[in-house]
Formats: C-alpha cells, sequence, structure tokens
C-alpha cells in the first residue's frame, strides 16, 4: 500500500556503538602497523595456512630479499630466495614446517646464512582473546655482531687464562680474604 503524499516515512537506527568500534579497530590496525613498520626486527604475520599477510621492510633488508619477491603478495619467491641463503636449507624448512603444523607452539632458533650472517629466528602463534589461533608471526634479528663479539671475548678470556696458567710468578685472587684463584706457580 501507498502512503499518502503528505506523510514521510522515517526509518532512525543508533550507529553510533559500530561507528566506535570501527574507530576502535582503526585505532588498533594503525597502532599495530606502527609498531610493526618501526621495528628494528624483520617482523612477518603469516595466515593459518602459513601465507604472508604482512611484513615490515626489514625482513627484506635482513634476508637481502629482492623487492619483487618481497613484494610479491605470493610468497613462494621469497620462501625460496631465503632457503637459497641458509646453509641448512632442509633444517629451516622442516622447522618452519613443524610449526605451522603446531600452531599453538613458539619457536627460537639461530639461523646460518651462507654468506656468515646469524639469524635469530622466533616464531609465536597469534592466539585471539577468544583462544582462536589466526596465525603465526615471525621475528627475525640480524645477531652477527653479537656472536662475534661474544665468540672474540671468549677467545680473548681463553688467551688471558693460557698466560696466567704459564706465568712463571704466582698470581692469585684473594675475595675477602680467601683465595678464589691460584695459577699453578702461586
Amino acid at each position: 500500500s501507498r502512503l499518502p503524499p503528505d506523510l514521510v516515512a522515517v526509518s532512525l537506527q543508533d550507529i553510533s556503538e559500530r561507528a566506535w568500534t570501527e574507530e576502535a579497530l582503526r585505532h588498533k590496525t594503525a597502532l599495530f602497523e606502527a609498531q610493526l613498520h618501526s621495528s628494528t626486527d624483520g617482523i612477518i604475520v603469516a595466515d593459518t595456512t602459513g601465507k604472508k599477510i604482512l611484513q615490515n621492510l626489514r625482513v627484506a633488508e635482513i634476508w637481502k630479499i629482492p623487492k619483487n619477491a618481497a613484494d610479491d603478495p605470493d610468497d613462494a619467491l621469497q620462501i625460496r630466495h631465503m632457503k637459497g641463503m641458509v646453509r641448512d636449507p632442509e633444517g629451516f624448512a622442516a622447522r618452519a614446517s613443524h610449526l605451522l603444523s603446531h600452531p599453538y607452539e613458539t619457536g627460537n632458533d639461530m639461523v646460518d646464512l651462507i654468506d656468515g650472517t646469524i639469524i635469530e629466528r622466533y616464531s609465536a602463534p597469534v592466539i585471539g582473546k577468544n583462544g582462536k589461533n589466526y596465525g603465526r608471526i615471525w621475528k627475525y634479528r640480524d645477531i652477527t655482531e653479537q656472536r662475534n663479539a661474544e665468540l672474540a671475548l671468549k677467545e680473548s678470556e681463553e688467551k688471558f687464562r693460557r698466560v696466567v696458567e704459564r706465568a712463571p710468578a704466582g698470581i692469585f685472587i684473594a675475595i675477602d680474604g680467601r683465595f678464589a684463584y691460584l695459577n699453578p706457580a702461586a
């Protein structure tokens, strides 16, 4: 039935709750993306099948990924590039496969690249407040300088220990009036 021409039908709906929810979601998304892109770590966010959803530029820098591979939404080229850079491609891929097949497990390991770079790889599930798994986050950190400094310190300590052990003079360390160390000559 038609309304008479002097009547108007009006339907009102309060959308303030929905608008607030959408604004909160935009805020959280902006905050997440700012954190992602300002990180010194390379970060990849993947869905439950392991497909790349989002990644920061640092991933391409750490892994020296060509721009065309890093920007390609199909991450097969990027994965092939990464596997080609590691000393143990089978172990690298096996660890990733294991974590994908164990969606609630966290992983942390070291990856040695062919060029001598050492990368710390960390992966954790992305779990919602409802307990649902939404995928996985992968973090990559170049720890080459740190590892080299640790090795240099260890080597220096070993040299110093050999000098003290072979010294003809007695050398000792006392703490609170007690001998903590005596070399053979002491």
